[in-house]
């Protein structure tokens, strides 16, 4: 039987960039969200199916621009500890404080993907030195 090795999250439909290359830039401008219930079901279903799938936070948008981002990936984390959680991001939630990155570590993403664009540049030293105290506490 087929068992499946990347279950896909969308916390978000939107996001705050347009880019031309994306398929969500013909998406309708105003974010949404899913609501705790449904992803509570949907990590719960998850959980019960027997699989250890990985865990991937991406879809059709940013899933950073949810106003209850850290709440939603606990819940899937208190859901489903044990497997890996991956994320993709451009980066929305880490530009506002780099210390963010920890915070997102902290609430239960093994792997942060950090799209990178060319009016969007990141200091690796910084993200380097934040990494190095969050490893080291």
């Amino acid at each position: 039987m087929y068992k499946p090795n990347t279950v896909q999250f969308e916390l978000t439909e939107g996001c705050d960039r347009q880019c031309s290359f994306c398929a969500t830039c013909g998406f309708e401008r105003k974010a949404k969200f899913i609501s705790p219930k449904t992803l509570k079901k949907q990590a719960q279903l998850v959980q019960d199916s027997g699989y250890a799938p990985r865990v991937a936070l991406v879809g059709h948008g940013e899933p950073t621009l949810h106003p209850e981002f850290f709440k939603c990936v606990k819940l899937m984390r208190k859901i489903m500890p044990d497997l890996h959680f991956q994320m993709m991001t451009n980066g929305y939630l880490i530009k506002k404080d780099l210390h963010n990155i920890a915070k997102i570590f902290d609430a239960g993403v093994n792997d942060i993907i950090l799209d990178e664009y060319s009016d969007n540049k990141f200091d690796a030293d910084k993200i380097q030195a934040i990494l190095d105290d969050y490893s080291a506490t």
